[in-house]
């Protein structure tokens, strides 16, 4: 009855033993998955953080890249200004002195068309 007795005690020890140890197999695996997770989600976090960055890099230089462009265009926008404007006022100027050369030149015509004309009518009233 003694050996029964520890036979007995034995088995509700190791049974205990055994439950103890689901339990602790399995909250050590709960444990180790909500480990496995979380590094995993801190990973993501760390590779998203890491993206985050460059976009914030990446953006910086654009817009240094935009700034720079900008001024870029301004500038050629004001050497254009300035070209066009020369090359205006050298029209004008071209025109102010062609205008004035056809002006000498037409009233120099003119004179001599007047001195063809008078001869011309003065030439036709005496045989008319």
């Amino acid at each position: 009855m003694f050996i029964y007795v520890l036979i007995e005690r034995y088995y509700q020890m190791s049974s205990i033993i055994n439950s103890y140890q689901w339990r602790l197999i399995s909250w050590t695996c709960c444990l180790l998955i909500l480990i496995h997770f979380a590094y995993k989600y801190q990973s993501r976090k760390e590779i998203h953080n890491e993206q985050l960055c460059r976009l914030n890099d990446n953006l910086i230089q654009t817009e240094a890249t935009f700034h720079r462009v900008s001024r870029e265009l301004k500038q050629a926008r004001s050497k254009s200004r300035s070209r066009s404007r020369s090359i205006l006022l050298r029209q004008r100027e071209n025109k102010s002195i062609s205008s004035f050369i056809q002006h000498k030149t037409q009233s120099i015509d003119h004179t001599q068309n007047k001195d063809h004309l008078t001869y011309f009518i003065d030439y036709n009233y005496i045989y008319f």
